[in-house]
C-alpha cells in the first residue's frame, strides 16, 4: 500500500476513535453513570479504568459501551467486578441494551426495569439481591433475563409480551405461587425455575417448539408432568423433587433427549417408557417413585453414563447392560425385580442392586463394584419381600 494512502487509512481511523472518545453522551446519562458508581462503591472495584473521566470520555470507561455514533450508553457490563450496595435507578440509561452486572454483591431491591424499552439482555444473577421480581411489562426486545442465585421473593410478574424471550433464568430464590402464562413465549430455548417455592401445575410447552432445556426441580409443583409433544429439540428435563403424580408421558418425540430427573416425586405411577431411539440418553434417573413394570431395554444406548431407578416397584429382571461402554452409575435396589444378573461393563464405578429379588449369581465383578461379597448379600433371594418398603 502507498505510504499516502497508508496514512490516509490510519488518519480515519484515528478520527473515528477520536469521535468515540471525545462524543457527548447526554447529562442525564452521564448522571446516572455517576450515580450507578457511587452507590455501588465505586472506589473499591476491582477495575474501574476511566471512571469518573471528564465529560466526553464516558464511552470509554471501564464495562460501557456506546452507540455507534458514541451518543448514548447501550451497554453496560460490570461483571465480577465487586460492586457491592443497593443499585440505584437506571431511567437515565433509555437507550440500554444489556445490563450484565452479575456475581457482584448487590443488595436491596432491583430498580424498575420497564422503563427501559430497548434491553435485550439483563443478568443481574449470583448476587443478594431481595424483594419481588420487577416487572417486565413493555420489555418486548428482551431475550435473555437472568435473575437466578439472589434472594428474590414473591411471584414470577406476567411474562405476557416478551415474544423474543429465549431464556428465563429465576432459579435458587425464594419465589412463592404458580407460573404465569407461559404461552406468549413463543421463542424461549431453555427455562429455569428451580429450587424455589413455587406450586401448581407445569404447563405443556407446544407453543416453544425449540424449547431445549426444562428445569423446574425443587418446587412444589403438582398434578401430572405435561405431554412432551412437540418438543423435538428438547435435551434437558429436570423436574425432580416436586409432588407430581400419575405417568410419565412418551418422550419418544423428543429424541435429542440427554438427561432426564424425574425422581423423588413420590407419587409417580405407570411404567417406564420405552428408550430406543434415544441415542443422545446420558442420564435418566426415576428414584423414589411408584413405578410398576419393566425395566426398558438400554441396548443401542451408547451414551449412557447414569441410571437410577431405586425405590419403585419395578418387576421383571435386570435388563443387559455390558455392552454399554460409558455406563457409570446403575442404581437399581429397593424394588422388587427378580432372575439372574448378567456382568457389568468394565466401566461401570457405582452399582447398587440389592434389595430385590434377584437369583444369586455369582459375579466377582459385581462383588467389586458393590463392594459387597458377595453381591446377593442383602438381596431378597429367598422371596422374603413382601408388600413393599420404605425408601
Amino acid at each position: 500500500m502507498p505510504v499516502s494512502r497508508r496514512f490516509a487509512v490510519c488518519l480515519a481511523l484515528f478520527a473515528a476513535v477520536s469521535s468515540q472518545v471525545h462524543a457527548q453522551i447526554p447529562d442525564t446519562e452521564r448522571a446516572a453513570l455517576l450515580a450507578l458508581y457511587a452507590a455501588t462503591d465505586g472506589d473499591n472495584w476491582n477495575f474501574r479504568d476511566g471512571w469518573n473521566g471528564a465529560p466526553g470520555t464516558e464511552c470509554t470507561w471501564e464495562g460501557i459501551t456506546c452507540s455507534a455514533d458514541g451518543a448514548s450508553v447501550i451497554y453496560v457490563r460490570l461483571t465480577a467486578h465487586h460492586l457491592s450496595g443497593e443499585l440505584p435507578p437506571l431511567d437515565g440509561l433509555p437507550n440500554l441494551e444489556w445490563l450484565a452486572l452479575d456475581y457482584n454483591a448487590l443488595s436491596g431491591t432491583i430498580p424498575p426495569l420497564s422503563v427501559l424499552t430497548r434491553l435485550t439482555g439483563v443478568e443481574l444473577r449470583n448476587n443478594a439481591f431481595s424483594g419481588p421480581v420487577p416487572s417486565v411489562q413493555g420489555l418486548s426486545n428482551l431475550q435473555y433475563l437472568r435473575l437466578n442465585n439472589n434472594n428474590l421473593s414473591g411471584g414470577i410478574p406476567s411474562l405476557d409480551g416478551l415474544v423474543n424471550l429465549r431464556t428465563l433464568e429465576l432459579s435458587y430464590n425464594q419465589l412463592t405461587g404458580s407460573l404465569p402464562s407461559l404461552a406468549a413465549l413463543t421463542q424461549l430455548l431453555t427455562i429455569d425455575v428451580s429450587h424455589n417455592q413455587l406450586s401448581g401445575q407445569i404447563p405443556a410447552f407446544p407453543f416453544a417448539p425449540s424449547l431445549w432445556a426444562i428445569r423446574f426441580q425443587e418446587n412444589h409443583f403438582s398434578g401430572g408432568i405435561p405431554s412432551l409433544a412437540g418438543l423435538g429439540q428438547l435435551k434437558f428435563l429436570n423436574l425432580t423433587n416436586n409432588q407430581l403424580s400419575g405417568p410419565i408421558p412418551d418422550w419418544s418425540g423428543s429424541p435429542l433427549l440427554v438427561d432426564v430427573d424425574l425422581s423423588y416425586n413420590g407419587t409417580l405411577t405407570g411404567t417406564i417408557p420405552p428408550l430406543q431411539g434415544l441415542s443422545n440418553l446420558r442420564d435418566l434417573s426415576l428414584d423414589g417413585n411408584q413405578l410398576t413394570g419393566g425395566i426398558p431395554p438400554l441396548e443401542g444406548l451408547a451414551n449412557l453414563q447414569e441410571v437410577t431407578l431405586a425405590g419403585n416397584l419395578l418387576t421383571g429382571p435386570v435388563p443387559a447392560i455390558a455392552n454399554l461402554p460409558r455406563l457409570q452409575w446403575f442404581i437399581v435396589g429397593y424394588n422388587l425385580l427378580s432372575g439372574s444378573v448378567g456382568e457389568p461393563p468394565s466401566s461401570l464405578r457405582v452399582g447398587e442392586l440389592c434389595p430385590n429379588r434377584l437369583a444369586a449369581t455369582p459375579s466377582a465383578a459385581w462383588d467389586a463394584i458393590t463392594h459387597m461379597a458377595p453381591w446377593y448379600s442383602q438381596c431378597d433371594t429367598d422371596g422374603l419381600f413382601q408388600d413393599g418398603f420404605d425408601f
